[in-house]
């Protein structure tokens, strides 16, 4: 092998590639298992899944403590890239976009198909939600007697339903 095709070997960019973000690997660090990332992309990548973390090519455990940094011959920083995490990303703000297309078409639809429940409890119709209680002892012999009668009613239309 001669000198200049070493050289291009080791100029190769795509030998130092990150296998997360498929760039050029800056900070590098290796995994046990042999795979070559850039310090920010495993850092994140670690981070997301903090109970569960694999190596993203080959499934592999994998955390912090199992990544190798790697140095170059000539780089002037020797710094371990581990002890120094990325900068947290900024958030980035949205205006809400207001879908109105269909708001009262599609309310009026719904009060076409269940008109007491929506238009007696947005227009109370029936007066007062929750009226005070009457603690007359007639009105709940009353109800009492009526809930029976409905009862009766209901068990003979059930029977002649039956019998026919």
């Amino acid at each position: 092998m001669s000198a200049d095709t070493l050289e291009m070997d080791t100029t190769d960019e795509s030998f130092y590639e990150c296998n997360i973000c498929l760039d050029t690997a800056h900070n590098a660090v290796v995994s046990m298992c042999g795979h070559l990332f850039c310090w920010p992309c495993l850092h994140q990548w670690i981070s997301t899944q903090p109970n569960h973390t694999v190596c993203p090519v080959c499934k592999s455990g994998l955390d912090r403590s199992k990544v190798i940094p790697v140095y170059g011959r000539n780089d002037k920083r020797q710094e371990d890239p581990r002890n120094k995490t990325p900068p947290r990303p900024t958030g980035i703000w949205s205006d809400y976009e207001n879908d109105v297309e269909f708001g009262l078409f599609s309310y009026l639809i719904f009060c076409f198909f269940f008109p007491y429940g929506t238009l007696s409890s947005y227009l109370n119709i029936d007066g007062p939600l929750n009226p005070a209680p009457d603690h007359d002892i007639r009105d709940g012999q009353n109800a009492l007697l009526l809930s029976k009668l409905f009862l009766y009613v209901a068990i003979m239309l059930i029977i002649y339903m039956i019998l026919i």
